[in-house]
């Protein structure tokens, strides 16, 4: 018997988000249809390590486990789990541009719709939580390209 630990618990989130982002995304884009497209962000831009090669892509998500606690449960032990989904993205229209803050806005809400609506098919002990995370700004080490970095938090009890 497979044991359903924080790895597996990773993976299903993340696949539950590949899954779910394309038909998402073009649902918020025609509810909103304003001119400020989201686009999807493909399988293999779902990444664990953050390293020099990320710099050439222009959106990805940076996906982790966050934290672990250990929760004693009459002879077993379950674990809560928080996960992290963070979309970072090019940012090439400026710090205060409105179309940069509806994008955060639209991709933390599509991943966040996806859990709620979704988290059932996933083998947690309980529901889950998911919270949006403040956004924030990175840039390469040449300082010439900035991102935007916003994204959601993802907390279950599994064991």
């Amino acid at each position: 018997m497979k044991i359903y630990d924080e790895e597996r618990f990773l993976e299903d989130v993340s696949a539950l988000l590949i899954a779910g982002l394309p038909a998402k995304i073009i649902e918020i884009n025609d509810d909103k249809d304003d001119g400020i497209v989201l686009e999807n962000i493909p399988a293999d831009r779902f990444i664990e390590n953050l390293d020099d090669s990320i710099l050439n892509f222009e959106k990805f998500v940076f996906q982790g486990i966050s934290g672990i606690s250990a929760i004693g449960m009459r002879g077993a032990t379950a674990l809560d789990v928080e996960l992290f989904f963070d979309i970072i993205f090019v940012d090439d229209q400026g710090a205060n541009s409105k179309t940069v803050r509806k994008k955060i806005q639209r991709y933390t809400r599509a991943m966040r719709e996806i859990i709620n609506k979704d988290f059932r098919k996933l083998e947690c002990v309980s529901d889950l939580t998911v919270g949006s995370m403040s956004p924030t700004n990175l840039s390469n080490p040449e300082g010439n390209v900035f991102y935007k970095v916003a994204g959601i938090q993802v907390k279950g009890t599994i064991g």
